[in-house]
C-alpha cells in the first residue's frame, strides 16, 4: 500500500493467471497499516480498475 499501484510484477502475475485460465483471483493489499485511509481507498479503486479488464 505504500508503493505505486500497480507494480510491474502485478501485470506479470495477471498474465500468468490468464495463461492458467483461472476463473477467480484474490488480490491482497499489503502494508495497508502504513498509509492513511484515503490513500488505501484510492489504491483500492486503482486495483479494481486495473483488474476490471482481466478475464
Amino acid at each position: 500500500a505504500n508503493e505505486t499501484c500497480p507494480q510491474p510484477q502485478t501485470s506479470e502475475q495477471l498474465a500468468a493467471i490468464g495463461i492458467m485460465k483461472l476463473n477467480s483471483i484474490l488480490v491482497l493489499q499489503n502494508k495497508i497499516d502504513l498509509v492513511k485511509e484515503v490513500q488505501a481507498k484510492e489504491q483500492y479503486q486503482q486495483i479494481i480498475d486495473f483488474v476490471k479488464g482481466f478475464n
